[in-house]
């Protein structure tokens, strides 16, 4: 077995090499928000898909990512994170090129299962190789600076894809994110040495350990409440406020949430280092429990903008101290296996947020969904104290003994 050797911790944040791996994420973030919105449409009026099949090309994306979450781990730990950056990115540069040509529905599947699997192993490499070039003791600021991408790319990312397909073309428009994606690829491969991978004559069994850090299951979990609110506000909240409260000015909903979020990740998250996980967690959970509540009892516009506001904020916090500790929990030889326990919350958080809320929604009504949703958060909040209760206690006693 293999083993990729870890590198010398950097004394700042922002070297170069932290820098490169934020723009990768910036053009790989963009490309993903520019082509989503897109893809039911393209299948659709261009590939002649039903609209039902066009639903099943679009989650098969996330359904893919998921199911490539704990290999890519075991991938990142054992492998040179460098190389799978480069060859995953060049793939998915590939995948731009081929939905230009794609000639109908059954390939387009296909091709968004491929992309899928390519995306969940590359953001699990380059989160791990990102989080090398980052002080332990700065981890949860140094990954708010790095999440920047991401925000950035949700704020504006549909817009532009929109922008570019209504000018050029979905052709071009796919082309282009792939020359763009192109881009990342050469960045990397110019300024990344490969690390060098010490290689072990000892026979190791393969064991779910080397797949799941189980001792971050729980902190993925509560991440993944996170993402559940997204799932169900991202899918829900057009039918909620525009049609059941005639709310018309509701996309302002996002532009609250990206703006509050980039706050969080710029100017806050260095102060997450030096507060207990305890306190922010279980204040981020019950601050996004609120906001849920409140976009259930908004009837006009300034309510649900302060739902977004308290949304955003609950969520920027825990995530990235959640993130932080999945990192800070393990070994420096798995901070793979950590990147991509903590990724499978939010992958199962996504999946399971629509299903949950278009059930509840089905059978009461838009306003009881938000209320169960805050009810769901509330009650993982408790979950989440018991646990964190009981690993404070192991540490207390572990620091006892060593003494």
């Amino acid at each position: 077995m293999a083993d990729s050797t870890v590198r010398e911790k950097p004394k700042g944040i922002f070297n170069k090499h932290f820098i490169l791996l934020m723009i990768l994420s910036l053009i790989n973030g963009f490309g993903y928000s520019m082509i989503t919105t897109q893809v039911a449409s393209y299948s659709t009026d261009i590939l002649g898909s039903t609209l039902s099949f066009a639903g099943v090309i679009t989650g098969a994306y996330s359904l893919a990512a998921l199911l490539m979450r704990p290999f890519a781990g075991f991938a990142a730990d054992k492998l040179s994170k460098r190389n799978i950056c480069v060859y995953t990115t060049f793939g998915i540069f590939g995948m731009y090129l081929l939905y230009a040509i794609v000639p109908n529905p059954g390939l387009m599947l296909a091709l968004r299962i491929v992309h899928g699997m390519l995306f969940g192993i590359n953001g699990t490499a380059n989160l791990a190789m990102a989080s090398e070039y980052i002080p332990k003791e700065r981890m949860s600021e140094g990954l708010g600076y790095f999440g920047l991408g991401q925000i950035l790319s949700q704020a504006f990312g549909p817009a532009v894809g929109k922008s570019l397909k209504d000018l050029v073309g979905y052709k071009w428009m796919f082309i282009s994110i792939g020359i763009g994606t192109l881009i990342g690829v050469v960045l990397v491969a110019i300024f990344f040495k490969a690390e060098k991978v010490q290689k072990s004559n000892e026979k190791t069994k393969i064991s779910l350990k080397d797949f799941i850090a189980v001792e971050c299951i729980v902190y993925s979990l509560t991440g993944g409440m996170f993402s559940l609110t997204n799932g169900v506000v991202n899918t829900y909240l057009e039918k909620f406020a525009l049609n059941e409260r005639g709310i018309e000015s509701y996309a302002l909903f996002f532009t609250v949430v990206a703006a509050v979020m980039f706050v969080i990740r710029t100017f806050i998250g260095r102060f997450f280092d030096r507060i207990s996980l305890m306190l922010v967690v279980v204040a981020s959970l019950i601050v996004t429990a609120g906001g849920m509540v409140m976009i259930g009892r908004s009837f006009s516009l300034v309510p649900l903008l302060i739902a977004a506001a308290m949304k955003a904020f609950g969520q920027g916090s825990g995530q990235i101290s959640l993130q932080s500790a999945c990192i800070k929990q393990v070994s420096p030889a798995k901070v793979g296996i950590a990147t991509s326990t903590y990724y499978i919350g939010a992958d199962v958080g996504n999946t399971v947020g629509p299903i949950l809320g278009g059930t509840v929604a089905d059978n009461t009504s838009f306003e009881t969904m938000f209320y169960v949703t805050a009810a769901v958060m509330i009650a993982s909040m408790f979950i989440f104290i018991v646990y964190e209760a009981y690993q404070i206690k192991k540490r207390k006693l572990a620091s006892l003994n060593t003494h």
